[in-house]
């Protein structure tokens, strides 16, 4: 039996608290009473916690209250008494009471920041979203597909004249909002770092500037370029992400370019290296969720591969694969 001192602990905490036995409710506070859409504590007891869960979660759900282990930040989608969807996060725990051990869980109602992250999901696609149409004798193509809603990856390019591209690709710390707004403060500081700096690597030492004067200890892992298709040269510069796969007549190689993360030290410690950029030669820069998820079978395919449509399609399987981190690329090919 749950005292009326427990009870009324949970009615202090702002958040939705059920208390449930084997997915059935047997006390509540106030605040879960209002989630649920049920007139009343008396009716809300009794109920089954499933049958205010979307069939889609139902299953997750079942072995989410079953599992005698702690959980936390779950989403569920849930509709109430009143038939409205709301996204829902629960966290559980247990605690103990004249020897009985109760299941509780916390719930916290994120419909309406789902809601925001869908919006700057948007916007970031949006972003991603990129054509070269304009310059000539360069093929291009990229890749983005984020963990969650919104993403912690970015990439930027900008077309300075019809045979220069400048472009960064990189990852910043954080999930959700925090990574979207981050994101956003990383594309200002790249086209401010474009408009003032003549090489990549001023560009880097620009940008860490502006990170470490507007996002604190928040670290970033970018690679910048340049492409120069008059010179027929590529400059590349490492931030954090360290390497690149460079394909010629040669064969494929995977080239570094050593660099601190962006944020991490005041001084300019980036390494910038040049490669020539010829007729049949390809780049592409990836962030870390590829390698996270198959990257020695993808660069045996790229190696295998003998036209650029197939390597395109490598890249983009990787993406349909299953990772803990978000996954971007970009892939140039001269001619």
């Amino acid at each position: 039996m749950i005292s009326e001192h427990t009870i009324e602990l949970f009615e202090q905490i702002p958040y939705p608290i059920i208390i449930h036995t084997s997915g059935i409710i047997v006390s509540a506070n106030s605040a879960a009473v209002e989630l649920s859409g049920t007139v009343s504590m008396e009716k809300l007891i009794g109920e089954q916690i499933l049958s205010f869960l979307e069939e889609d979660c139902r299953v997750k759900a079942l072995a989410y209250m079953t599992e005698k282990i702690e959980y936390t930040n779950e989403l569920f989608g849930m509709i109430d008494r009143n038939g409205i969807h709301k996204d829902i996060e629960i966290n559980k725990s247990y605690f103990l009471e004249e020897d009985e051990t109760y299941t509780f869980l916390i719930i916290k109602d994120v419909t309406e920041v789902r809601a925001g992250l869908l919006r700057a999901s948007k916007i970031q696609k949006k972003s991603m979203a990129s054509s070269l149409e304009e310059i000539k004798g360069l093929s291009f193509d990229t890749g983005y597909c984020p963990y969650d809603i919104v993403s912690g990856d970015f990439y930027y390019h900008e077309e300075r004249n019809e045979h220069c591209i400048v472009g960064i690709l990189g990852d910043v710390k954080g999930k959700g909002i925090s990574a979207a707004l981050n994101t956003s403060a990383m594309k200002i500081l790249f086209y401010e770092a474009l408009d003032k700096s003549t090489s990549t690597k001023a560009m880097a030492s620009r940008i860490n500037k502006g990170i470490l004067r507007l996002l604190g200890e928040e670290y970033v892992a970018a690679i910048i370029f340049r492409i120069e298709l008059d010179k027929k040269i590529i400059s590349v510069t490492g931030a954090g992400i360290s390497e690149f796969i460079y394909r010629n007549q040669d064969g494929i190689t995977i080239e570094m370019v050593k660099g601190p993360f962006l944020g991490m030290f005041e001084e300019d410690m980036f390494e910038n290296r040049h490669f020539p950029f010829e007729q049949g030669t390809e780049v592409i820069f990836y962030s870390d969720g590829l390698e996270l998820a198959g990257f020695g079978k993808m660069l045996k395919d790229i190696s295998d591969s003998e036209t650029f449509g197939e390597r395109i399609k490598h890249l983009q399987d990787v993406c349909t694969l299953q990772s803990e981190d978000d996954r971007t690329w970009a892939v140039f090919r001269s001619g």
